[in-house]
């Protein structure tokens, strides 16, 4: 009877640690099947004078490769059913993507000077936007599209050179995106 009641608690919690590694097993598989099917809303800035409003979402590809997506909408409009879906880009004002996760962390829009929207990510402007010319002055939807092609395929470059991918992405996002924005704005 002893060793019953022993086997008994010994098996309790064995089984509830066994359920719970499943659900958040499940949850993890939910939650990356989720961010890859739609995307996820950070940020929303109103313009009610011009009756429109800037939607920043990002959505996930695979395990670390993000997209970030503004829409200009009108001020009481939602986003349709299409433009929440993971990796749509119509009816998108632009759009912008990081292969193997440079400079993903605090993505954001803001205003300058009344007239210039930016996206910034990673502590660098990537996208400007003209509000009274209503155009896209800068953007490129993927850094590292750009490097692979510009400098990968050059018979210069030398993987494990010392010259790392993430180097020239950096530089060239610097020297291309955020310097030119800020000469715009200033």
């Amino acid at each position: 009877m002893k060793i019953k009641n022993i086997v008994k608690w010994l098996f309790l919690p064995f089984l509830g640690a066994m359920v719970l590694v499943f659900l958040l097993a499940g949850f993890g598989i939910f939650s990356i099947w989720y961010d890859n099917t739609y995307k996820t809303e950070i940020q929303t800035i109103k313009l009610p004078e011009k009756g429109i409003k800037f939607v920043l979402l990002k959505d996930l590809s695979g395990f670390d490769d993000v997209t970030w997506y503004v829409y200009k909408i009108g001020i009481d409009a939602s986003l349709t059913d299409v433009q929440k879906k993971a990796g749509e880009t119509s009816d998108v004002l632009f759009y912008n993507y990081s292969e193997a996760g440079e400079h993903c962390e605090n993505p954001y829009i803001r205003f300058v000077k009344g007239k210039y929207l930016i996206f910034s990510r990673g502590n660098l402007d990537y996208s400007l936007y003209d509000l009274s010319q209503d155009k896209v002055l800068v953007n490129e939807y993927s850094v590292w599209g750009v490097i692979a092609k510009k400098y990968m395929s050059s018979p210069d470059y030398k993987e494990g050179s010392g010259y790392e991918d993430n180097q020239l992405m950096n530089e060239w996002a610097f020297e291309n995106l955020h310097k030119k924005i800020n000469a715009y704005i200033k």
